[in-house]
Protein backbone atom coordinates (compact mmCIF):
# COMPACT_ATOMS: atom_id res chain seq x y z
CA UNK A 1 0.00 0.00 0.00
CA UNK A 2 2.92 2.39 0.56
CA UNK A 3 3.45 2.65 -3.20
CA UNK A 4 -0.16 2.49 -4.37
CA UNK A 5 -1.75 4.79 -1.77
CA UNK A 6 0.86 6.46 0.41
CA UNK A 7 -1.65 8.85 2.00
CA UNK A 8 -3.80 5.95 3.23
CA UNK A 9 -0.68 4.10 4.43
CA UNK A 10 0.31 7.19 6.37
CA UNK A 11 -3.17 7.57 7.89
CA UNK A 12 -3.39 3.88 8.84
CA UNK A 13 0.14 3.15 10.01
CA UNK A 14 1.98 6.43 10.61
CA UNK A 15 -0.92 8.20 12.34
CA UNK A 16 1.28 8.90 15.38
CA UNK A 17 3.43 11.35 13.41
CA UNK A 18 2.60 15.01 13.83
CA UNK A 19 1.56 17.13 10.85
CA UNK A 20 5.00 18.78 10.65
CA UNK A 21 6.83 15.49 10.21
CA UNK A 22 8.78 15.55 6.93
CA UNK A 23 7.92 11.94 6.10
CA UNK A 24 4.22 12.58 6.56
CA UNK A 25 4.36 15.68 4.35
CA UNK A 26 6.29 13.76 1.71
CA UNK A 27 3.87 10.79 1.67
CA UNK A 28 0.75 12.98 1.54
CA UNK A 29 2.04 14.51 -1.69
CA UNK A 30 3.46 11.35 -3.24
CA UNK A 31 1.92 10.05 -6.50
CA UNK A 32 0.74 6.46 -6.74
CA UNK A 33 3.00 3.81 -8.24
CA UNK A 34 2.64 0.24 -9.43
CA UNK A 35 2.99 -2.53 -6.88
CA UNK A 36 6.27 -4.39 -6.65
CA UNK A 37 6.21 -8.01 -7.86
CA UNK A 38 7.64 -10.57 -5.46
CA UNK A 39 10.38 -12.53 -7.22
CA UNK A 40 11.31 -15.86 -5.65
CA UNK A 41 14.81 -15.82 -7.15
CA UNK A 42 15.44 -12.41 -5.62
CA UNK A 43 14.11 -13.71 -2.31
CA UNK A 44 16.60 -16.59 -2.49
CA UNK A 45 19.35 -14.01 -2.99
CA UNK A 46 18.05 -11.99 -0.06
CA UNK A 47 17.98 -15.13 2.10
CA UNK A 48 21.57 -16.03 1.18
CA UNK A 49 22.80 -12.51 1.89
CA UNK A 50 20.86 -12.24 5.16
CA UNK A 51 22.24 -15.57 6.35
CA UNK A 52 25.80 -14.60 5.40
CA UNK A 53 25.58 -11.27 7.21
CA UNK A 54 23.74 -12.81 10.18
CA UNK A 55 26.27 -15.61 10.57
CA UNK A 56 29.22 -13.20 10.47
CA UNK A 57 27.47 -10.78 12.81
CA UNK A 58 28.34 -7.97 10.40
CA UNK A 59 26.26 -5.21 8.82
CA UNK A 60 25.80 -4.04 5.26
CA UNK A 61 27.04 -5.37 1.97
CA UNK A 62 29.18 -4.23 -0.88
CA UNK A 63 27.24 -3.64 -4.13
CA UNK A 64 29.58 -5.93 -6.06
CA UNK A 65 28.62 -8.83 -3.75
CA UNK A 66 24.95 -8.25 -4.49
CA UNK A 67 25.65 -7.98 -8.21
CA UNK A 68 27.47 -11.35 -8.12
CA UNK A 69 24.58 -12.96 -6.24
CA UNK A 70 22.06 -11.62 -8.76
CA UNK A 71 24.12 -13.10 -11.61
CA UNK A 72 24.12 -16.54 -9.93
CA UNK A 73 20.36 -16.82 -9.55
CA UNK A 74 18.86 -14.59 -12.15
CA UNK A 75 19.79 -14.68 -15.82
CA UNK A 76 17.23 -12.08 -16.84
CA UNK A 77 18.43 -8.66 -17.84
CA UNK A 78 18.41 -6.46 -14.80
CA UNK A 79 18.82 -2.78 -15.58
CA UNK A 80 19.43 -1.59 -12.02
CA UNK A 81 19.10 -2.71 -8.42
CA UNK A 82 18.92 -1.37 -4.90
CA UNK A 83 19.15 -2.86 -1.44
CA UNK A 84 17.79 -2.06 1.99
CA UNK A 85 18.97 -3.49 5.30
CA UNK A 86 17.36 -3.12 8.70
CA UNK A 87 18.47 -4.66 11.96
CA UNK A 88 16.62 -5.53 15.15
CA UNK A 89 13.04 -5.83 13.85
CA UNK A 90 11.25 -8.86 12.40
CA UNK A 91 7.74 -7.45 11.86
CA UNK A 92 7.26 -6.59 8.15
CA UNK A 93 4.97 -3.62 8.75
CA UNK A 94 7.30 -2.13 11.37
CA UNK A 95 10.25 -2.66 9.04
CA UNK A 96 8.60 -0.63 6.26
CA UNK A 97 7.47 2.06 8.74
CA UNK A 98 11.02 2.38 10.05
CA UNK A 99 12.54 2.48 6.57
CA UNK A 100 10.05 5.10 5.40
CA UNK A 101 10.15 7.33 8.48
CA UNK A 102 13.75 8.28 8.98
CA UNK A 103 13.17 12.03 8.47
CA UNK A 104 15.94 12.42 5.92
CA UNK A 105 15.25 13.92 2.53
CA UNK A 106 18.02 11.75 1.07
CA UNK A 107 16.82 8.50 2.62
CA UNK A 108 18.20 5.60 0.58
CA UNK A 109 15.73 3.19 2.17
CA UNK A 110 12.70 5.37 1.43
CA UNK A 111 13.99 6.18 -2.04
CA UNK A 112 14.36 2.49 -2.91
CA UNK A 113 10.87 1.65 -1.65
CA UNK A 114 9.30 4.50 -3.61
CA UNK A 115 11.48 4.42 -6.72
CA UNK A 116 9.23 4.09 -9.78
CA UNK A 117 11.88 2.27 -11.83
CA UNK A 118 11.89 -0.76 -9.52
CA UNK A 119 9.45 -3.47 -10.56
CA UNK A 120 10.46 -6.56 -8.57
CA UNK A 121 11.45 -7.29 -5.00
CA UNK A 122 13.04 -10.06 -2.95
CA UNK A 123 12.78 -10.13 0.85
CA UNK A 124 14.32 -12.08 3.71
CA UNK A 125 14.20 -11.79 7.50
CA UNK A 126 16.66 -13.89 9.48
CA UNK A 127 18.15 -14.15 12.96
CA UNK A 128 21.26 -12.02 13.44
CA UNK A 129 24.14 -12.89 15.74
CA UNK A 130 24.36 -9.41 17.31
CA UNK A 131 21.21 -7.45 16.39
CA UNK A 132 18.73 -10.34 16.85
CA UNK A 133 17.15 -9.78 13.40
CA UNK A 134 18.19 -8.70 9.94
CA UNK A 135 15.90 -7.79 7.06
CA UNK A 136 17.28 -7.68 3.52
CA UNK A 137 15.19 -6.23 0.71
CA UNK A 138 16.43 -6.30 -2.88
CA UNK A 139 14.80 -4.12 -5.52
CA UNK A 140 15.37 -4.53 -9.25
CA UNK A 141 14.36 -2.90 -12.46
CA UNK A 142 13.79 -5.43 -15.26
Amino acid sequence: MIRTNSKKFCENYLFYLNEENETKKFLYNFSSLHELNLDLNLSKIAINLAEKIAYDGTTGLINSELKNEIKKYNNENIKSFGQNFLYGINNPLLIICRMINDNKNDSKNRNNILDSKFTHIGVAIRDHLIYKWICVIIFVEK
